[in-house]
């Protein structure tokens, strides 16, 4: 998932809409890497960042 976030910019958006509901193993890897790159896209969800 990071591969594609970080050689396909114009893409981002569509990547984290897709995969917004996928948890991941026990440790929430999946989650927690969708959450880090939610954060840094500037334009997804900017009404939702503090």
């Amino acid at each position: 998932m990071y591969n594609l976030w970080s050689h396909f910019p114009e893409e981002r958006k569509k990547y984290l809409d897709q995969t917004k509901d996928i948890i991941g193993f026990n440790d929430k890897n999946v989650r927690t890497l969708w959450l880090v790159l939610a954060l840094n896209t500037e334009d997804f969800n900017p009404d939702k960042k503090p």
